[in-house]
């Protein structure tokens, strides 16, 4: 799997270093850019995109352009997220929000999104076709789970089901486009393609419950986070929404005054009404149900099956980490 993620990301960086040679005028424009890319990150989204095309043997120098556009598309989401949460920090940098101000990380936003329909249509135009749509619906559902994360936060009351689907949006359907995306690139069937992305959709819920698990019950000294950082900001993660559905409309109350005060002990308070409900144990079953899930639709996808190791162990890199 290492060995072709530096293939992957070798395409990738070339071509993203490709994009600007030299800085542009007005330099103050772009230069954020590029320190929002030099932050580098895994990368995990193009890579994907390449080794879907790479599984149906398709020509992965046209589809680095699409693989660049969902990199360039992700950080811009980054980027205008830093905003709206007033984020100091970023991959352990300053953001380019409090870095360069907020309306230089506006326009560097904007720019960087127009700069990926630039991307997509240097492709060819048979291509160019087949891709824009499925690149359009997940920039929507990725702007609707954002709006939908915000709005939960002045909610009392939030289901499991709209939870689920804020995740699919917020954080699944960038990763799994970005395969259908890929599959599409290397001449595969709609249908082939859209395997691809019920993979990537199930696998990236997995991914978030599992977030939510290592935020809530994870050790702080592998995960390097605050414990219980996501009790401490009231979120309704799905450790805590698993926990209000076990609850009578007394103790819901009374928990959700724990969760939205201020009070020193609120972590050891909430966790130990999550420790006697069992909501780790809940929380990680869910987690595995989505994994099993994926795991399914992978095996659906046609072709060779020693292909889709490279998919298996991404899976599988995803549940057994630690932070």
């Amino acid at each position: 799997m290492h060995r072709m993620i530096e293939k992957y990301s070798g395409i990738i960086r070339n071509e993203l270093d490709s994009i600007w040679p030299e800085l542009p005028e007005p330099k103050s424009l772009y230069e954020p850019i590029l320190y929002t890319l030099e932050a580098g990150g895994k990368r995990m989204r193009p890579v994907l995109l390449l080794a879907a095309c790479d599984y149906y043997n398709g020509n992965l120098q046209q589809a680095a352009k699409a693989a660049c556009g969902v990199e360039l598309f992700h950080n811009f989401t980054l980027l205008h997220d830093d905003i709206m949460d007033n984020a100091e920090l970023r991959r352990g940098r300053q953001t380019v929000y409090k870095r360069n101000g907020l309306n230089t990380a506006i326009l560097s936003g904007d720019l960087m999104m127009v700069k990926v329909y630039q991307l997509l249509a240097q492709m060819s135009p048979e291509l160019m076709v087949a891709v824009l749509p499925k690149f359009n619906d997940m920039a929507i559902k990725v702007c609707e789970g954002q709006q939908m994360d915000a709005e939960f936060e002045t909610r009392n009351e939030v289901s499991i089901d709209e939870y689920l689907q804020m995740i699919t949006y917020k954080t699944a359907v960038l990763p799994a486009a970005a395969m259908q995306i890929g599959a599409v690139c290397g001449g595969a069937s709609d249908t082939e393609a859209q395997k691809f992305y019920d993979f990537g959709i199930e696998v990236g819920i997995a991914f978030q419950i599992k977030d939510d698990w290592l935020d809530v019950f994870g050790n702080p000294e592998e995960t390097g986070k605050v414990k219980g950082g996501d009790i401490l900001a009231g979120k309704k993660s799905m450790p805590v929404l698993l926990t209000l559905s076990c609850l009578d409309a007394e103790a819901k109350d009374s928990f959700l005054q724990t969760l939205h005060g201020n009070a020193p002990d609120k972590v050891e308070r909430i966790l130990a009404i999550m420790h006697e409900l069992k909501i780790d144990e809940i929380t990680m079953q869910w987690a595995d149900k989505y994994f099993k899930k994926s795991l399914a639709s992978l095996e659906s996808i046609a072709g060779d099956d020693a292909g889709k190791n490279f998919f298996r162990a991404f899976a599988d890199s995803l549940m057994e980490r630690k932070n």
